[in-house]
């Protein structure tokens, strides 16, 4: 199960779409589940995705390898680390699917701006004010 598919669709007025809710939880460590301990080999080396493969005979389970290991990078897996690797019957209780909600778009008129327009800034550096996307505060939620 993919995370993108979890995540809430939004209906977005400025873009007339929807789009993806990235702040939705996904992810949920139960309290008690079955697992073993696999050791990497170098075969394994930065693919999540094979070692997934290897414990379930699918790739779709790299995901939550990566995160109940505390893998923000799969890049991060050496040969010789030891990966906490849950039992097939308990995969479904780590994946979240969240309620559908209903989200309108806001916008901050009243923010002012932090850099100016001709100021150079990195391209994933968004600031306050930024006419790119708008915050609902309540929900917790970036809107592209």
């Amino acid at each position: 199960m993919r995370v993108l598919e979890n995540k809430t669709e939004i209906k977005s007025k400025y873009l007339n779409e929807n789009i993806y809710n990235y702040l939705d939880t996904t992810f949920e460590i139960p309290d008690t589940f079955m697992y073993d301990i696999v050791k990497i080999t170098k075969d394994y080396i930065a693919r999540p995705d094979l070692i997934s493969y290897k414990a379930y005979n699918t790739d779709i389970y790299a995901d939550v390898i990566c995160k109940l290991n505390g893998i923000s990078n799969p890049f991060e897996l050496n040969e010789g680390d030891l990966l906490v690797i849950p039992t097939y019957e308990y995969l479904q209780e780590f994946i979240v699917k969240p309620n559908d909600i209903e989200l309108e778009d806001t916008e901050n008129t009243n923010v002012p701006i932090s850099k100016k327009k001709n100021e150079k800034r990195k391209a994933n550096e968004a600031v306050i004010g930024d006419k790119r996307f708008s915050i609902d505060k309540n929900n917790r939620v970036i809107i592209y």
